[in-house]
């Protein structure tokens, strides 16, 4: 009876966490682009789908991920690496991943804000379900729901074709532990970043914000963020226009060098500049 009551208590707290995060995602004014505000309502939408099944932590996870794009926060879609999968069901992951990111720069993310929002939310669902690996249907309802959306944006002219692809020039910029600052050879870096493209009229910057392993994953979510932030507003300063450069913040969850839990690589702390 006391183990019953336990586990009880438990979920209710969780449930508590997850309806919180809910509530404060319907309460919240939306923020941001068009793609921000559509994927804000898909992350809602799913959280709400979430908790009716009693999944919690999922709920308040997609919440929690609802609450970033509605604060008008560029939101990455889910990290393979972060969940437990077998090497072939990850292999087929990660090329999903990487084809819903190249069909969809900002440009199309400006041009078809609702249909890249149901592309993000079906991959996530994707991801999700097939960590579950329990109900096959669930699973292949989301994986299909991710091609038609996809298919649609090419069909609507939103994804290009090969004729189409966009030359891309990348930087890294690296930096010191537990800092968001930028370091004299940093700032040199991006100075030559805003040099080249001196006269352009028509560009785009993705800048990729990092951490390594250690502290805590939610702490380095927002510590990668405050590096791509830097690095933006360094480019700012030297002339290059806010419009034109888009925010991912990774945490931990993408290291160029795989550690341990806890370990200082210097190679971790980075913003990746990419210009198309």
């Amino acid at each position: 009876t006391m183990r019953r009551f336990s586990v009880l208590i438990i979920a209710g707290l969780l449930a508590g966490c997850s309806t919180y995060s809910l509530q404060e995602l319907r309460q919240t004014e939306l923020k941001g682009s068009a793609f921000h505000q559509a994927l804000a309502h898909e992350y809602m939408r799913y959280a709400e789908q979430e908790e009716r099944s009693y999944d919690w932590q999922d709920s308040w996870h997609f919440a929690d991920k609802g609450l970033v794009a509605a604060y008008g926060n560029d939101v990455a879609p889910e990290q393979v690496s972060d969940r437990d999968f077998t090497s072939e069901t990850a292999a087929v992951l990660l090329e999903a991943r990487n084809r819903l990111i190249d069909a969809l720069p900002p440009s199309v993310l400006d041009a078809r804000p609702a249909e890249a929002a149901r592309a993000y939310m079906q991959f996530d669902c994707w991801v999700e379900r097939a960590e579950e690996s329990w109900q096959n249907a669930r699973i292949e309802e989301c994986k299909q729901g991710f091609e038609e959306a996809l298919a649609g944006l090419t069909a609507m002219g939103g994804v290009g074709g090969p004729e189409q692809a966009v030359d891309t020039t990348s930087y890294l910029v690296y930096f010191e532990w537990n800092r968001a600052g930028l370091s004299d050879a940093a700032q040199k870096l991006v100075a030559e970043v805003a040099e080249s493209l001196m006269g352009e009229t028509s560009y785009e910057i993705i800048l990729n914000g990092h951490t390594d392993t250690t502290g805590l994953e939610k702490f380095n979510l927002t510590l990668s963020k405050k590096r791509a932030e830097s690095v933006a507003a360094a480019l700012e300063k030297r002339g290059i226009l806010r419009r034109n450069i888009r925010i991912f913040a990774f945490g931990e969850s993408d290291p160029a060098v795989p550690t341990a839990d806890g370990v200082d690589e210097p190679r971790n702390r980075r913003v990746e500049i990419f210009l198309q």
